[in-house]
């Protein structure tokens, strides 16, 4: 068997997420709010609350440990994902997340269970790679909005916060998280406050 047909099947084998991942992958480039609004809607994205870029002067922020979600990535040398989820409390307060073929963001699909987003239910030996110092607000610097928006977002009278991170270029990594979690806010309409955050910039993309 030639090497690089050994290496895709072995890839398949060990890991479908990052598998797909690599042949759904297309060149990056800066993704305009246009576009994005026509994918989405192309895709069957709709229940979404807000959705926002990227700042272009913050490309690498998602990279430094106190701003990172899924530390193993971060202290072993390597940028952190750009395609994640970030889940707060009313409070803004860090309560779980995904990385990019990292995390059951199938648990996530169960009808009203918010109880999965509770953090201490979870062992330590998931506790240890995960930032849970961070804070909504403190996410919110690096997108593309103005305080008033923050202001609205957090005045909300939902029990929780998501944030998704995501770009068209990725696109059945992106696509799958976004499908999962426009669902949970389908179905905890109430509950939940859905912000979408593009990080479709040629520079990051190339940073990962």
């Amino acid at each position: 068997m030639p090497k690089f047909l050994l290496m895709i099947v072995t890839l398949l084998l060990c890991n479908s997420c990052v598998f797909y991942s690599y042949l759904s992958s297309k060149k990056p480039s800066d993704e305009s709010l246009s576009e994005i609004s026509k994918y989405l809607k192309r895709k069957g994205i709709d229940n979404y609350d807000y959705s926002f870029t990227f700042k272009d002067d913050c490309l690498d922020s998602l990279s430094k440990e106190e701003n990172a979600f899924y530390l193993y990535r971060i202290q072993n040398g390597n940028k952190a994902r750009l395609i994640q989820s970030r889940f707060y409390n009313i409070e803004g307060e860090i309560l779980n997340g995904y990385s990019l073929c990292y995390g059951k963001i199938s648990a996530f699909s169960e009808i009203g269970d918010t109880t999965i987003l509770d953090y201490h239910q979870f062992p330590d030996s998931f506790l240890s790679y995960w930032n849970l110092h961070l804070k909504l607000k403190s996410d919110a610097r690096f997108w593309d909005i103005e305080p008033s928006t923050l202001d609205e977002i957090t005045q909300t009278k939902s029990k929780y916060f998501i944030v998704g991170y995501w770009n068209i270029s990725s696109g059945w990594s992106s696509l799958q998280m976004l499908k999962k979690l426009s669902g949970f806010k389908k179905r905890n309409k109430e509950e939940v406050t859905l912000i979408l955050v593009n990080t479709g910039h040629d520079q990051l993309m190339n940073a990962e």
